[in-house]
């Protein structure tokens, strides 16, 4: 059975951004030409916030972490996954809070969809 998780990438994204106070931040690299000085600005990059000994916050940087996720995906769209399982209940726990239908029929590409 093939199934469309809506919002499935950020699903994955959180799985592998542990931690708790995570959220995302566009930057600008300071180069003349970059297109960043122009509004497109470069990123998402995820950061977790923490507390210094001072008492301020801090914003450190998080890398993706490898997680060994136990499915196969392809991406549809910018957000969207499509999985292919056995059945409903063999859905993983990180997609509990996305919107999820079930693909009948072949999936077709290009402009005709």
């Amino acid at each position: 059975m093939k199934v469309l998780v809506v919002g499935g990438i950020t699903a994955i994204k959180e799985k592998m951004l542990f931690g708790k106070n995570v959220h995302v931040k566009f930057v600008t690299c300071g180069r003349d030409r970059c297109a960043c000085r122009f509004g497109q600005r470069h990123g998402p990059y995820y950061y977790r916030r923490e507390k210094t000994e001072s008492g301020r916050y801090s914003d450190v940087y998080l890398k993706p972490q490898t997680v060994n996720l136990n499915f196969a995906y392809a991406v549809v769209g910018k957000e969207d996954v499509i999985l292919d399982i056995g059945k409903l209940s063999d859905l993983s726990p990180i997609f509990e809070s996305c919107t999820v239908f079930e693909v009948k029929g072949p999936l077709r590409g290009g402009r005709g969809m």
